[in-house]
């Protein structure tokens, strides 16, 4: 049997043509890796159940919605207090509460468990479709509740106190008025359903790319005859996008030829249009690149750090979601163009960051600049593990004021290509300038290519036997090593531009 769901509802929401698509058009959906995100709030989810103490379980392994509807029904007459997986089913629509406190009087309260800091608008469209189901089934729902994680909760050493980590949001007067959109958003949505000959119309919107993307979006794109490339959703900094697109102006040809929107365009996104059009070559400001180059001090310590986040920190005296640095690379270069490399990484098991200030202090010595590519970053680590660890503040404050920037000359346009796009990032500016050179190839690399599996790897680092982890570790160490080596290369890219004719 079909029934609507929590995230059915929130999807029919956010576009109609999504659960036409999922019932006529299966074979256009793209397969997705496993989101991460959902795993975080799953994880979130089983911690929040002992919210308020002692709780019974209404789920099934594996799901059986009937089962679950049926071991809610016998908990509330039994008189259980907390219910977690509380599961309805108002004629066609079912409903899982994540925590259903039940009062004495039979009346509910509900509580909604999200892994965010604040509450979102999709957030009440979830709650509403539950107050909308239990509500007609005759229960008293007392109140609407989002569990959220709390921003300020600081790990501290021991158990996790469930009420320091979560804070409760009372949503029930949103979540009331929007349950009032939810029998004719069902109505609308049982008619397009109905209909397997007509695909829904709707526009196209940042719903498409939120997350990890909709997993019909190649397809909706296609059919709107978006080009894989050149389409104004490549634009740098694009704000009016969607617009453009369901205004019928899709690709750069289209905005070329559009006075009304290319006029408002930023002197880079009308050289990201010419260059792409026509394809101009290497476009350099010597001058610019110069002023930049001369405000570098020798010795040059290009140096980047990788990092993971949790939800719940697992580190003493982090915030949830903090990032904390396990790893970083640095390539130091003299005025007479020596360069060493050195490095550090955590063991993934004991807290990475106290070794990692004293070797970091160490090898970044007194003077010189220190180069990294989008700085803010790298800054606002060492910001927080100044923090974090008071005794060595001042020395690390000390390294900020050195920091220069190395994605400025292209973000700025000192140097432009038609390869680089609408993306200055080190990932697109270094194929685009090095388009063969097997050397920075992050694909040629083994087990990690980019920051997230650099992340999700050093936290599974402690899960591995010793010979995966000498490989991961291995494996970690060449991945960023490439990073801080792609610096230099860039610098001597820059310096070999000053002195072309």
């Amino acid at each position: 049997m079909f029934y609507y769901s929590k995230s059915k509802y929130v999807t029919l929401c956010g576009c109609k043509r999504r659960l036409w698509l999922e019932k006529y058009k299966p074979e256009e959906k793209e397969e997705q890796e496993e989101n991460q995100r959902l795993i975080v709030g799953n994880e979130i989810g089983d911690m929040a159940m002992g919210l308020f103490g002692d709780y019974y379980l209404a789920e099934t392994d594996p799901i059986d919605i009937p089962k679950m509807v049926e071991n809610t029904k016998e908990a509330i007459e039994r008189g259980e207090g907390v219910i977690c997986e509380a599961a309805f089913i108002y004629e066609n629509n079912y409903c899982a509460v994540d925590i259903l406190k039940v009062l004495p009087d039979k009346s509910v309260e509900i509580y909604e468990v999200k892994s965010v800091t604040k509450v979102k608008p999709y957030h009440i469209t979830d709650t509403s479709y539950q107050y909308y189901i239990l509500s007609n089934l005759g229960f008293k729902v007392n109140s609407v509740n989002i569990v959220l994680i709390n921003k300020n909760y600081i790990r501290v050493d021991g158990d996790v106190n469930l009420n320091d980590y979560f804070i409760i949001e009372d949503v029930t007067e949103k979540a009331i008025k929007k349950s009032e959109e939810v029998k004719a958003n069902l109505e609308i949505s049982d008619n397009y359903l109905a209909n397997e000959n007509e695909l829904p119309d709707v526009a196209l919107s940042s719903t498409c790319l939120e997350y990890d993307g909709c997993p019909f979006k190649d397809y909706c794109f296609r059919l709107k005859g978006i080009p894989s490339e050149g389409s104004v959703l490549d634009l740098y900094s694009n704000r009016n996008k969607w617009k453009m697109i369901n205004d019928g102006i899709i690709s750069f040809y289209d905005l070329n030829n559009d006075f009304k929107y290319f006029d408002k365009l930023s002197d880079i996104q009308k050289r990201q249009i010419d260059f792409y059009l026509y394809d101009r070559g290497l476009d350099i400001n010597k001058e610019q690149i110069k002023a930049f180059l001369d405000e570098l001090e020798f010795p040059l310590y290009f140096f980047d750090f990788e990092t993971y986040q949790k939800a719940l920190p697992d580190v003493i005296g982090a915030k949830p979601n903090q990032q904390i640095p396990f790893q970083y690379s640095l390539h130091i270069m003299e005025s007479d163009g020596t360069i060493t490399h050195k490095e550090y990484l955590g063991d993934g098991i004991n807290d990475p960051r106290f070794p990692l200030i004293k070797q970091m202090l160490n090898d970044l010595g007194d003077s010189g600049s220190i180069i990294a590519y989008n700085e803010s970053f790298e800054i606002s680590r060492i910001k927080e593990l100044a923090y974090n660890f008071k005794p060595y503040s001042s020395k690390l404050y000390k390294l900020v004021s050195r920091f220069k920037d190395l994605l400025i000359p292209f973000q700025e346009g000192y140097v432009y290509n038609r390869a680089m796009g609408g993306s200055f990032s080190i990932k697109s500016v270094l194929p685009a300038l090095f388009p063969n050179d097997p050397r920075l190839n992050y694909h040629n690399l083994d087990d990690v290519h980019k920051g997230d599996e650099a992340s999700q790897a050093y936290i599974d680092l402690k899960n591995m036997d010793i010979d995966s982890r000498n490989k991961i570790r291995h494996s970690l160490l060449k991945y960023c090593e490439l990073d801080t080596y792609a610096m230099v290369v860039l610098y001597e890219k820059l310096v070999e531009l000053t002195k072309e004719e």
